[in-house]
């Protein structure tokens, strides 16, 4: 562990149900519209063992269906205690609406834990895991009005390549080239 960071990425497991239920019951409540980025559909799953079931599909590289991609869904947890942070799934591919509207990488911070900066780490540390798996080249997006994602996607290397009109929202496109 680098001394600098504060969390951990882990696979969620049976043991995290309560955890990542409060979480989704707390984004429920956040004026936010839409499922909860980077969470593999956890608003729309009914219960947590179809959650698990549908992550670790996912995660398979064995496992094909049309129109997805494998991913890899991830829990950001603090390192002194735990608690959990934060959801970031890792895209493995794109398909033509991820190369649009999701790209690789998407990701939600608790709403209790926002603006400390775990944004950025967690974006952080699933590059590096792009990194291990020769991922070079990864698409960020985010709504332009999102301006604290812009940031965090700005302070891991992001460079904004255009903006797409989806309806009433402005995405922005952001790449980052690793090494």
């Amino acid at each position: 562990m680098n001394k600098s960071q504060r969390i951990y990425l882990v696979e969620p497991t049976a043991d995290d149900e309560a955890a990542v239920w409060a979480f989704r019951r707390a984004c429920d409540i956040a004026p936010e519209s839409g499922d909860i980025a980077g969470s593999c559909q956890l608003r729309r799953t009914e219960t947590y063992g179809a959650w698990l079931h549908r992550i670790r599909q996912l995660a398979d590289v064995n496992h094909t269906e049309p129109g997805l991609v494998r991913a890899t869904t991830l829990l950001a947890k603090h390192h002194d205690d735990g608690r959990l942070i934060g959801i970031v799934q890792i895209r493995h591919a794109l398909t033509p609406r991820l190369r649009a509207f999701g790209g690789h990488i998407g990701y939600s911070v608790a709403t209790r834990e926002r603006r400390q900066g775990f944004a950025t780490e967690m974006l952080s540390l699933a590059l590096a895991i792009c990194r291990q798996n020769n991922m070079h080249n990864i698409l960020i997006t985010c709504e332009k009005r999102n301006i604290a994602s812009a940031k965090v996607i700005q302070a891991n290397g992001g460079v904004l390549e255009n903006e797409i009109s989806k309806g009433e929202r402005i995405m922005q496109r952001y790449w980052i080239t690793l090494a």
